[in-house]
């Protein structure tokens, strides 16, 4: 059985590699990295260990180091791999998740070996998913200023996505804090209502509840995540204000404009130009 190792799959000391691919069948192998394979077109059968997933548009496999894997397809197919070195997780200093230790820890099916390595996203979520996966490969691909740390944002927001559709998929309600589902659907279009339904709690409840717990009411919870993840991109990104506002679940730009003065008293704009002059002083006072 074929191995693949990091020096096949890495150039120099990158610690990801992102590739489109169409080819359609793949036989048995392991490798010592990460790897998560997204179907953008057709059908794929996974072979992950004893485990088969058929997965179409929008579904994602991912496998873990070791693991043996194959997959075939009958028709024409299109999909983009990411995989990870071993110390991807360890390197990352702004909270990425490490999904398989999250699982394991979070999950009560894990240690049984129940729990599914795939998701397959909807129409929507799979866009969604998608957008991110360009905006990581155009800066895998273009390596501008801080574009790692940009690609450690970017990875973290598109690992929530997934560790939120596996929680959907496969796990009971009661198994997550209302604080953590909020977090993992932040940039949804979620209301109170959309939460208390999925803990089975009236709406006046949970909003009681949660104010309680956290000093703060859900609406602002969620404004707070999505304007920390708006600023990041802002700073440290070229991206226009359309694309930030739709990664973090706006489909209309005067949105963020309205959230970012509420929150920090500073449009996009002034926060992107705040964050330059900082950069320029910076730099000035390092030469």
């Amino acid at each position: 059985m074929k191995n693949y190792s990091d020096e096949t799959q890495f150039e120099g000391t990158n610690l990801l590699s992102i590739q489109y691919d169409t080819h359609n069948v793949e036989p048995e192998h392991t490798h010592d990295f990460v790897e998560l394979i997204y179907v953008i077109k057709g059908t794929v059968i996974h072979r992950v260990d004893d485990e088969f997933y058929k997965l179409e548009r929008g579904g994602v496999v991912f496998i873990n180091i070791g693991q043996t894997h194959s997959f075939f397809s009958h028709g024409k197919v299109e999909f983009v791999n990411i995989a990870l070195k071993s110390d991807f997780f360890k390197r990352k200093r702004d909270g990425t998740v490490d999904f398989f230790e999250y699982m394991k820890t979070q999950n009560p099916c894990a240690d049984a070996g129940l729990f599914k390595q795939c998701v397959q996203f909807n129409e929507k979520e799979g866009t969604q998913f998608e957008m991110i996966i360009s905006l990581i490969n155009d800066e895998y691909i273009n390596k501008k200023e801080n574009y790692d740390g940009v690609i450690s944002s970017l990875f973290k927001t598109l690992t929530l996505l997934l560790i939120r559709k596996m929680f959907e998929q496969q796990l009971n309600p009661v198994t997550l804090s209302i604080k953590e589902f909020i977090d993992l659907r932040s940039f949804d279009n979620i209301n109170i209502k959309n939460i208390a339904d999925f803990f089975g709690y009236n709406p006046s409840y949970l909003s009681r509840k949660f104010k309680e717990d956290n000093n703060q009411t859900i609406i602002s919870y969620i404004k707070e995540n999505r304007a920390n993840a708006a600023v990041i991109l802002l700073e440290s990104t070229d991206y226009s204000i359309e694309v930030i506002a739709n990664i973090i679940g706006y489909s209309d730009v005067k949105q963020i404009y309205k959230l970012l003065k509420s929150i920090y008293g500073f449009t996009p704009k002034e926060i992107r130009e705040n964050a330059l002059r900082k950069g320029r002083k910076e730099k000035n006072e390092h030469q």
